[in-house]
């Protein structure tokens, strides 16, 4: 936190253009991200369930 406080007082329009890459990265990144941390929730749920029988070909 001192160091945002350092570089926004000795630097401005560094901080600025760090601080406008890092919010552009995180609207790009951070869908990407929730999709993944899904992808493995759902995985590890799918560990835990019960496997269903398969339906069979020879109808009753």
């Amino acid at each position: 936190m001192i160091t945002g406080v350092w570089a926004c007082i000795n630097h401005p329009i560094g901080f600025l253009v760090a601080l406008a890459i890092f919010i552009v990265l995180m609207i790009v990144l951070l869908p990407k991200i929730w999709v993944g941390i899904k992808k493995v929730f759902g995985f590890i749920i799918n560990l835990f369930r019960p496997a269903t029988p398969p339906a069979s070909s020879n109808p009753p």
